[in-house]
Order: C-alpha cells, then sequence, then structure tokens
C-alpha cells in the first residue's frame, strides 16, 4: 500500500509544536500577567491616572515578550516524543 513513515513524522511534530506551545504559556501567564494588570486595578480602585494608553501596553507586551516566546517555540525535542502515551 503505502509508506507509513511520513505519519509517524507527523505525529512526532505535533507532539513537539504540543510540547513547546505549552511552555509558551508557561512562561506567558505568570510573566506578563502582573505588570500590565497593576496599572490598570491602580486606575480602577485608587483613581491613579494610567501612565500608558491601553494599545501601548499590548505594544510594549507584544516586543518584550517576543524573542523569548521564538526561542521557546524554536526548541528541539527534548527526549523521544513518541515513547509518550498518547
Amino acid at each position: 500500500m503505502g509508506n507509513f513513515d511520513s505519519i509517524i513524522g507527523g505525529i512526532r511534530l505535533g507532539r513537539l509544536v504540543f510540547q513547546n506551545l505549552q511552555k509558551v504559556i508557561a512562561y506567558l501567564l505568570p510573566a506578563g500577567s502582573w505588570s500590565e494588570a497593576w496599572p490598570v486595578v491602580l486606575n480602577v480602585f485608587l483613581g491613579v491616572p494610567l501612565p500608558l494608553s491601553s494599545f501601548l501596553m499590548i505594544i510594549i507586551c507584544c516586543f518584550t515578550d517576543l524573542a523569548p516566546c521564538l526561542s521557546l517555540i524554536m526548541e528541539k525535542e527534548e527526549f523521544d516524543l513518541l515513547t509518550l502515551p498518547p
């Protein structure tokens, strides 16, 4: 019928993408949450004016976290991903 090597390679790459996305999410959640949330919380509860607009805070967050996230996305597999259960 055919060669099933491409299926094994596809499963390996899919698991690698999933593993790298887990690393990126684990990096972004604690790293960026508090630095962007504190000015908004202070503005809401204490009436302190925002130092930057919401748009500028999003742009700064995206560009400061871009390089570390790219390095996490491009990581090679640390161990044989096909030994993990599905």
